[in-house]
C-alpha cells in the first residue's frame, strides 16, 4: 500500500470491494510502469483526466479496468488508450440491452450470434470509449463493429484509425482499443 499516492490509499468507495478493486488496480498499473522502466512503483504522479480517466502524467498512455476478482491494466507508447473487462454473465438481458445500446445493424447480428459475442461487443465499445475519453454513451455510438473471433470487424469509428484486439480469460472478455498509437 505504500506504493500507492495518498489520493489512492485514502479515496473513499460505496463499499470495501469497490475500494480493493480501485487500488488493485493501481498497484498493478504502478508495478507494470515500474517493470518497463525500472523507476520505483511510488515515483509515478497518476492523475484523473476528463471524465476520471487515469493518466500517467509524463509518462506513456495508461488504462485500468476491474470486474469481480480481476484487474487489468494497460500501457502504451503514444496515442490514447483504453481497457475493459466484463464477466460472461448468461443471466444479463442480451438481446434487451443490445437494441437499446448498440446500432441496428450490430443487434440484428448479435441475434444471430453466440451469447458471448454481445459481452465481446460490449467490452470492445466500452475499450474504445475509455481510448477517447468520450465516455459510454459516445462509444456506443461511435463505434459499430462485429466480432467473428479472432477478426473484429470495424465498420465505423469515427474519423480517427483504431485497434481493437479482444481476449477472452475464463468467463471473462477483455478488449484493448488503441487509438493514434
Amino acid at each position: 500500500m505504500s506504493q500507492l499516492s495518498v489520493d489512492e490509499r485514502s479515496r473513499t468507495f460505496g463499499s470495501p470491494e469497490r475500494r480493493r478493486q480501485f487500488q488493485s488496480a493501481r498497484l498493478l498499473l504502478r508495478a507494470m510502469l515500474s517493470r518497463l522502466d525500472g523507476r520505483s512503483p511510488d515515483s509515478y504522479r497518476i492523475a484523473s483526466g476528463a471524465r476520471g480517466k487515469p493518466v500517467c502524467e509524463g509518462g506513456p498512455a495508461i488504462s485500468i479496468t476491474h470486474a469481480g476478482d480481476y484487474v487489468a491494466c494497460a500501457i502504451g507508447g503514444s496515442g490514447d488508450l483504453g481497457i475493459d473487462l466484463e464477466a460472461i454473465d448468461p443471466r444479463r438481458h442480451a438481446r434487451k440491452v443490445s437494441r437499446r445500446f448498440f446500432s441496428a445493424v450490430e443487434a440484428d447480428w448479435l441475434a444471430s450470434q453466440p451469447r458471448d459475442r454481445f459481452f465481446m461487443l460490449w467490452v470492445l465499445k466500452e475499450a474504445y470509449g475509455k481510448a477517447t475519453g468520450a465516455g459510454v454513451v459516445a462509444a456506443f455510438q461511435g463505434l459499430q463493429c462485429l466480432v467473428e473471433p479472432p477478426r473484429i470487424d470495424v465498420l465505423e469509428a469515427g474519423a480517427r484509425s483504431v485497434n481493437l484486439r479482444l481476449f477472452r480469460l475464463h468467463n471473462y472478455c477483455r478488449a484493448v482499443a488503441s487509438i493514434g498509437g
